[in-house]
């Protein structure tokens, strides 16, 4: 069997540094970069696009976190790759929280010239997105203060009107889903029509578990890829 690659897309406007805490676990993991999107730009014909930035693989592992999530499973509709990783992420629009269209409206408003503008966001966002630690919040921070408020309205109008997945015929390859039991942006996951989907749910654990939570998401990781290995 081919060399394992893991490849998971980081949440709306973030990038590798999202990953910090799976690097170690993981050493093969790639991060794509997001590519810019197009003017009105649908998230499937965006990540028909982001699918072209991933390295060719016959043992591939695809994932993301939130907003990656939602991408990676429009790639994988091409790809076709051996597994999936959903951490924090949705697979219908039902699962996103209501409120979260409220904030959007709100942020169309605000003035994309104000160059400090994503990081104040994300210091407002902590409590909703988990995030308490201040290692964890400066790395978030850190993240916000390089994100494209532009890439950021695209993004929220392109994931509020996704159709998701759950209307589609179940893939054949198997699924892990990951979510925290106290994440305030996208509900915990109630039960699919997806076929060999397996879901964790971490005590405790808001929006950005694979950072707050890393040990837990680490550990499912793990034996959920020993499990296909030895199947």
């Amino acid at each position: 069997m081919a060399e394992q690659s893991i490849v998971l897309l980081p949440g709306l406007g973030a990038d590798e540094r999202l990953f910090i805490a799976q690097r170690d676990r993981f050493p093969s993991l790639f991060v794509p970069r997001w590519i810019d999107p197009l003017p009105k730009e649908t998230l499937r014909d965006y990540a028909m696009r982001m699918a072209a930035t991933i390295p060719a693989s016959d043992n591939l592992i695809l994932g993301g976190v939130s907003m990656g999530g939602m991408v990676a499973q429009e790639i994988a509709r091409i790809l076709k790759p051996r597994g999936l990783i959903l951490i924090a992420t949705c697979q219908s629009p039902a699962e996103i929280a209501p409120w979260i269209s409220k904030v959007v409206a709100i942020e169309k408003l605000t003035p994309a010239f104000l160059g400090d503008y994503m990081r104040r966001f994300a210091e407002l966002g902590m409590p909703a997105m988990g995030v308490y630690e201040p290692a964890h919040k400066a790395i978030i921070l850190d993240i916000a203060a390089d994100t494209s408020i532009n890439f950021v309205r695209w993004a929220a109008g392109a994931i509020l009107s996704w159709p998701g997945v759950l209307t589609t015929p179940s893939p054949s390859f198997p699924i892990l889903r990951i979510h925290g039991r106290r994440d305030r942006m996208v509900l915990c996951p109630s039960s699919s029509n997806i076929l060999h989907q397996t879901t964790v749910l971490v005590p405790g654990a808001g929006h950005v578990l694979n950072l707050t939570h890393a040990q837990q998401v680490n550990d499912a990781i793990s034996a959920w890829l020993d499990a296909l290995n030895q199947g």
